[in-house]
């Protein structure tokens, strides 16, 4: 497993910090691969081998370092890339607020590892039942994009909150932030 110490010294050398922030994963090739025994399951919790995280600064770093490529996730750092298995999609929107600024609405989400996102063209809202836990239980299910490819669904509760703002646009049903209409069908 990843030692926190060796990974703050990988990050480190790359001119990086622990920090609140997204690393550019992306663009990291790291030479050394392999797989670890850390799994996510359909309501974000993490383990490593079968046993709960239960330092939530592991999980919000582990977070920032994700990585996905087709179906499959990696943990990436400048040195290493790790396979991990990930049930549906690796977050679940957990909060959701609403503001309003010149008359513009802005609908903001927030993940299970302390994340937000604006609802806009980055973070698109949308429906599908190609993901983990959508195709087992064969329905459409809401989802944000996150980051780069990395998904969040979006829990029943801030489902049913996002609800309360849905209008009627054009005999489509939806909400507005930044500006834009999104479709809740």
């Amino acid at each position: 497993m990843i030692k926190k110490s060796d990974l703050s010294e990988q990050l480190k050398t790359k001119g990086l910090t622990e920090r609140k922030q997204f690393f550019a994963t992306e663009k990291w090739n790291p030479e050394k691969s392999g797989e670890i025994a850390i799994y996510i399951d359909n309501e974000g919790e993490w383990f490593y081998q079968g046993t709960p995280f239960k330092r939530d600064k592991m999980i919000q770093l582990f977070s920032h370092l994700l990585r996905k490529e087709g179906m499959q996730y990696y943990l990436v750092t400048p040195v290493e890339k790790l396979k991990i298995r990930v049930e549906d999609v690796p977050f679940v929107i957990t909060g959701v607020t609403f503001t309003t600024e010149k008359d513009t609405q802005y609908i903001t989400f927030t993940t299970n590892t302390g994340d937000s996102v604006r609802l806009d063209n980055t973070h698109p809202l949308y429906f599908s039942s190609a993901h983990g836990l959508a195709h087992i239980t064969n329905s459409l299910l809401p989802y944000i994009r996150i980051r780069y490819s990395l998904e969040a669904r979006i829990n029943r509760n801030v489902y049913y909150e996002l609800t309360n703002k849905v209008v009627d646009h054009q005999g489509a049903w939806g909400v507005w932030s930044d500006n834009k209409f999104w479709s809740m069908k």
